[in-house]
């Protein structure tokens, strides 16, 4: 009789972890977010969501969306947060795991959701073989560089219009996320770039906008990337100048 009750209790369990759960009109499965930076596992539920790359072309090619929600621990309000990663290109599902233990006690009251924005993580990435093999090699020269991002481009094209990946799009994508979840309102946290992605989104829908938390913040007028190189240079030489009035230094 025991062995019987121990064998039904172990199989609902089982059923449990693996059965699907729905928010909204989505419906997920249990998975595990991690990274190859640190050294930890978060349980999370998992889905997938279709997005037209090209919304004038109703008929075009459509893109997977990889997104995991993190349920609340406890009775969860009614607007989930929405974790925007920085980059631009880093995955929000694989940033997760490395800031987890800072929510949570929001997390007791809230669903986190987790959406790979378009082009990065598991959500059609734009990532090129030929870019990679050849990236210890390259020489700085802008002849060079433009080789590599033309033969990049040619090994996008028969799956990607890059015109598509865009603040924009992405922003678009976050509310038919929402909308398929079927939340009224969400709170948008947005770390480095994702807080150009998350004043992006609060301008174009401030009615879906509950809150907004800015971490590192770009504005919105910051050329990414072309001007990281020109920033360190400025931070550094601040700093040097700091170090040599600096005693200790």
């Amino acid at each position: 009789m025991r062995l019987s009750l121990l064998l039904i209790a172990l199989l609902s369990g089982n059923a449990s972890a693996t059965a699907e759960r729905r928010l909204g009109s989505l419906s997920f499965a249990p998975c595990s977010l991690s990274n190859s930076v640190a050294p930890v596992t978060v349980e999370a539920q998992c889905t997938r969501f279709k997005v037209l790359e090209d919304r004038a072309q109703p008929k075009g090619r459509s893109i997977e969306l990889a997104i995991a929600w993190i349920p609340a621990s406890g009775v969860a309000e009614a607007d989930p947060i929405f974790l925007l990663a920085g980059g631009p290109g880093q995955s929000a599902r694989e940033a997760w795991p490395m800031i987890a233990s800072a929510f949570t006690e929001v997390a007791r009251a809230r669903h986190v959701i987790l959406i790979d924005q378009r082009g990065t993580g598991q959500s059609n990435p734009l990532s090129c073989s030929a870019a990679e093999s050849d990236n210890a090699q390259l020489d700085g020269s802008a002849t060079q560089a433009r080789q590599l991002a033309e033969r990049c481009l040619s090994e996008l094209a028969p799956r990607a219009d890059v015109r598509h990946y865009t603040t924009t799009d992405a922003v678009a994508d976050l509310d038919a996320v929402r909308s398929a979840l079927g939340a009224a309102q969400i709170n948008l946290l947005g770390i480095s770039y994702g807080s150009r992605v998350a004043q992006q989104y609060a301008k174009t829908w401030p009615k879906h906008t509950r809150s907004v938390v800015l971490d590192s913040a770009i504005t919105t007028n910051l050329v990414l990337g072309a001007e990281h190189a020109g920033n360190l240079e400025t931070a550094l030489k601040a700093q040097f100048a700091r170090c040599r009035v600096t005693p200790a230094c």
